[in-house]
């Protein structure tokens, strides 16, 4: 099955290629079943740099909620100990 012509030109297509950071393709072809997409070595490292930030932007905030988990249950096991000393 080949990609039909009217989903070549679609967002969706272009979407697969949207490697550079700014969701533009550097070179985006279809050659039988097949999406290749070329991008240069500057598009590529923006690319991971990006993936890099995102991903220790999400870890920060992961860390900040488990914090705040921690700092509950220590209250909570407080609260707790000081009911069982009644």
């Amino acid at each position: 099955m080949s990609i039909p012509e009217s989903k070549k030109d679609t967002m969706d297509w272009q979407m697969v290629a949207g490697l550079d950071g700014d969701g533009e393709a550097q070179e985006l072809t279809f050659e039988d079943d097949k999406i290749k997409v070329s991008i240069s070595g500057d598009s590529l490292a923006a690319s991971i740099e990006n993936y890099m930030r995102q991903s220790t932007e999400a870890l920060e905030e992961m860390v900040i909620q488990l914090k705040v988990i921690s700092a509950i249950l220590t209250m909570v096991t407080e609260i707790n100990i000081s009911e069982e000393d009644v």
